[in-house]
């Protein structure tokens, strides 16, 4: 969200990707909600590398149950 929000995210991942930059996407401190965005934004980036977005524990109390991750899988 640092880059300007998803679509700005996946639009720069495009650009280093066209360049053979490989690229990994980290969340900060966000809630069930937006780690959720955040691993559909993984999902869409699509280059099989392991992104750090398992942040959810960092917080005591989120509005709705974030993504679990497991193994660097998300399960539902």
């Amino acid at each position: 969200m640092a880059q300007g929000g998803l679509l700005k995210t996946l639009e720069r991942v495009r650009q280093a990707q066209q360049l053979n930059i490989e690229t990994i996407i980290t969340s900060s401190i966000e809630s069930g909600y937006g780690l959720w965005a955040i691993s559909h934004l993984c999902a869409a980036v699509n280059n099989q590398q392991y992104h750090g977005i398992a942040t959810a524990s960092w917080l005591e109390e989120t509005l709705i149950k974030p993504p679990e991750i497991k193994h660097g899988i998300i399960t539902f």
